[in-house]
């Protein structure tokens, strides 16, 4: 009889959610705290039915601290359950059926690039690239605005990328499609979106890695440690953190957007076999917001 994922024994003691603060080799200033915060997240989310938080968080976890990926408990078995998962009750003739299959893929990928063989990428491309067709068609490229078409569309092509490399040239990543995530970035921004403006940003950069600015503002797809950018993500990480401080509360969004900035701090974003390394220099850290006054901001 086939396991559920969440009927795989795992390691009790690593999910420990009481641990003393001290220094570690996170990111951002995050702390033990936080990681076995994700940890518990992780747990909880191994019972959901479809595995979408659970892939999330192990996804974002990863792009956190690739060293501690034995922490994950991402057996083979695991695997297994996922990929059958994705293909018995994800993918069905609805477009959107296949942009869930593409997004669930790429992290399955990232989380087990050994096991992408198995995927059967080369045989699901075309349907891949019928439905990002169809989300190109839903798009309004004269638009600046944060509208779901457009995320869609890009979070869909990045995540073939992720999963095919070489076949990015057929996903037809035009100047027009550039100048669109310049122009929402820019708004995103100017309207206070951080956590949109971060997604936007992450997305861009993996499909646009050469792309060193979004005009008119100089802001970066790299998105520069400094930068009233960047600066404003660190307050929206902070106030996140800050808000889901209960132990029950959702600190999903939280790594999502930890994960983003920390992907978008790196000096090169390179796409290999394994999916997505981060290269990175040393890491800024988090505002402190328990305390009443908010750091000051960069302008330029």
């Amino acid at each position: 009889m086939d396991l559920k994922l969440s009927e795989i024994p795992i390691n009790i003691k690593d999910l420990s959610l009481e641990v003393p603060e001290r220094k570690t080799e996170l990111p951002l200033g995050l702390t033990e705290r936080d990681w076995n915060r994700f940890k518990g997240l992780l747990e909880h989310s191994r019972n959901e039915p479809n595995l979408d938080l659970y892939t999330s968080v192990a996804t974002n976890m990863l792009l956190l601290a690739p060293s501690r990926k034995n922490q994950l408990s991402l057996g083979q078995e695991h695997f297994s359950i996922m990929y059958r998962h994705a293909r018995e009750t994800v993918l069905t003739p609805d477009p959107s059926s296949w942009q869930h299959l593409t997004l669930f893929l790429a992290k399955l990928k990232l989380l087990y690039p050994q096991n992408a063989n198995q995927m059967d990428l080369n045989s699901l491309w075309p349907g891949m690239l019928n439905a990002l067709k169809t989300d190109r068609e839903q798009v309004d490229w004269q638009s600046s605005n944060a509208d779901n078409q457009f995320f869609r569309f890009l979070e869909v092509a990045q995540a073939m990328k992720i999963l095919v490399p070489e076949k990015e040239s057929e996903l037809e990543l035009t100047e027009e499609v550039k100048r669109r995530c310049i122009r929402t970035g820019v708004k995103t921004l100017d309207e206070g979106e951080i956590y949109k403006f971060a997604l936007l940003s992450f997305s861009s950069r993996i499909l646009f890695p050469t792309e060193s600015r979004i005009e008119p503002r100089r802001e970066q797809f790299r998105v520069q440690e400094g930068s009233s950018a960047w600066s404003k993500m660190m307050v929206e990480l902070a106030k996140l953190r800050r808000e889901n401080l209960p132990p029950e509360a959702d600190f999903g969004m939280f790594a999502t957007l930890a994960a983003k900035m920390h992907a978008l701090s790196a000096k090169e974003l390179r796409i290999t076999p394994n999916g997505l390394e981060i290269i990175t220099g040393d890491s800024p850290k988090i505002p402190d917001m328990t305390k009443p006054s908010l750091p000051t901001l960069r302008k330029f």
